[in-house]
């Protein structure tokens, strides 16, 4: 199995340690998606699996000359629609990260070609790959706090020092679809609800000098059957903190209270006070792991095609939200 690479502006040097996994699997080729972006973590992961891939300055050549059966989309988040969609046209499967579209538009013509290719797509919502989270869903399926009712979700992250195009509106495409995202998919995932309407806000203020990028952001869920649902995302986790990010969810049901911070899982029902986490369950692969176990017909599948998409709609409309200062009904997607 061949594997390129487009971009390292997000998660692809992650994502590559789940190769040296597989016997069979090649990294053969990478490429820049812009002039100027930093490849030197994904050269560096290069280097510590002993590989050598051929780099290219033209995506769409790589994947014509290399016919990948795998491609890890990761470039300058406003590329990464066309990329996805020029590969799945091509039957390549893509692990893409997220956005996956910065503009509505681009991301109907991504569902349509996702529909019609026999290739695969996944989005990189790593969450559902880590053991708290994973936790809280196995919890929440085996019933331990009832009927779920109000989900409350968090991202903090550093700001740090952000590459150029961070500081745009049309090449990052806005902290909702590349921060809160994550959030919004997890209740998704919890859940196993869509969403009805959203309301949201956000704001650029105080962000060092990084141009339009938004520096928070709320958004307001109505689910169906009128669960609801908020989200909070910023950028202003202090520099001293030990960790680059701070995830949360608190989970509230008929019988209890779930709640995933710091890396750990609390729960309050008849059983636990919530004084003491709760041993979490291990996960069995590492998330592209799984991506290349579910293109050869296996793998777990906590992520598909319809979920990553989902959750890309989602985002965009809770940005329309703030764009128009008004609560959004949903409209049904087909995916």
């Amino acid at each position: 199995m061949k594997i390129t690479i487009i971009g390292a502006s997000g998660h692809s040097a992650a994502a590559i340690q789940a190769v040296e996994k597989f016997d069979d699997v090649k990294i053969s080729a990478y490429c820049p998606s812009f002039e100027g972006e930093a490849m030197a973590r994904l050269e560096k992961a290069f280097s510590e699996l002993g590989v050598s891939p051929a780099k290219y300055d033209d995506w769409q050549k790589m994947l014509d000359d290399e016919a990948p059966d795998i491609v890890i989309v990761d470039g300058i988040f406003s590329s990464h629609a066309k990329m996805a969609e020029y590969a799945l046209n091509k039957n390549i499967n893509v692990y893409c990260e997220k956005p996956a579209a910065t503009e509505t538009g681009e991301l109907a013509d991504l569902i349509k070609a996702s529909l019609n290719s026999k290739g695969l797509y996944w989005g990189m919502f790593t969450a559902r790959y880590e053991s708290w989270f994973y936790t809280a869903k196995k919890l929440v399926e085996q019933g331990a706090i009832g009927k779920i009712r109000l989900l409350n979700g968090q991202k903090s992250y550093k700001l740090g020092k952000r590459q150029e195009f961070y500081k745009s509106a049309k090449t990052y495409g806005g902290t909702i679809p590349w921060v809160a995202i994550h959030s919004l998919d997890m209740i998704f995932w919890l859940t196993g609800l869509k969403c009805k309407s959203v309301y949201a806000q956000q704001s650029s203020a105080c962000n060092n000098g990084h141009g339009d990028l938004e520096t928070t952001a709320l958004i307001n869920l109505e689910l169906e059957d009128n669960v609801l649902a908020s989200v909070t995302a910023d950028y202003y986790r202090p520099d001293s903190a030990v960790t680059h990010g701070d995830d949360r969810i608190r989970v509230v049901g008929t019988e209890g209270v779930l709640e995933v911070r710091d890396s750990q899982v609390y729960l309050i029902n008849r059983q636990n006070d919530g004084t003491s986490y709760i041993s979490q369950h291990p996960l069995e692969t590492l998330i592209f792991e799984d991506f290349i176990n579910a293109v050869n017909g296996g793998g777990k599948n906590h992520i598909t095609a319809k979920s990553s998409l989902y959750s890309a709609y989602v985002a965009l409309m809770a940005r329309q939200s703030c764009f128009e200062n008004k609560k959004l009904d949903l409209n049904e997607v087909v995916l």
